[in-house]
């Protein structure tokens, strides 16, 4: 197996933290290569190179990938995904709207907020999915691996769960502070923790997001 990641550089500037962890992610998956497409992206294809577990940096240092445009990176991606596998890249701004491009021009998926690789086609993301692709598949696939901590993607699931019970359409509104709209609040509260335990396994709460 054979993994295109694309790094996430800016200003000529790798981000080593956003795509070491996504590097961390992918590396099981196989041989890693990574792909600094910017203006002057030399010094962070040199970087690039540090960082454990790649096996080959591909350096495309031209004017046209250094404004932010996500077309001219997409139609490049596109031209190397015949060698790879997956085609990875750390859940940035920049990565989101460059990877649904290549998808589109690919006709494959995109699996967003990757936390986890179970296996060659099975992640954990906001549920655990996998791919139904069928092997040997003639086209890659595509995922953007998220750097978030799992505390914080925790933390983030639960304050989404609880303000959307307390504020959501089967809530009270904002300005509702009587005792009793607070008991009915607290009440829809339990409700949901016992639900979320009754569906969801302790090991799996923290890939809510």
């Amino acid at each position: 197996m054979a993994v295109l990641l694309i790094a996430e550089v800016a200003g000529g500037v790798l981000n080593a933290d956003a795509t070491g962890k996504a590097l961390a992610a992918v590396a099981g998956l196989g041989d890693v290569t990574v792909l600094c497409a910017s203006t002057g992206c030399s010094g962070a294809a040199d970087d690039a190179t540090k960082l454990d577990g790649v096996s080959k940096v591909l350096c495309a240092d031209d004017a046209a990938y250094g404004n932010d445009l996500a077309e001219p990176v997409a139609d490049l991606i596109v031209s190397l995904a015949g060698d790879f596998d997956h085609i990875a890249a750390p859940s940035t701004a920049a990565s989101k709207n460059i990877l649904p491009r290549v998808a589109a021009l690919l006709d494959a998926m995109v699996i967003s907020e990757v936390t986890a690789v179970i296996d060659t086609d099975t992640f954990d993301a906001l549920l655990r999915v996998e791919s139904l692709r069928k092997e040997p598949s003639p086209t890659a696939l595509l995922f953007l691996v998220s750097t978030m901590a799992a505390s914080r993607v925790m933390a983030f699931g639960v304050s989404l769960f609880r303000w959307f019970f307390a504020f959501g359409p089967f809530g009270p509104t904002p300005r509702a502070t009587t005792l009793r709209s607070f008991k009915r609040t607290a009440m829809r509260s339990a409700r949901m923790r016992s639900f979320c335990s009754s569906v969801i396994s302790p090991g799996d709460v923290w890939l809510l997001v």
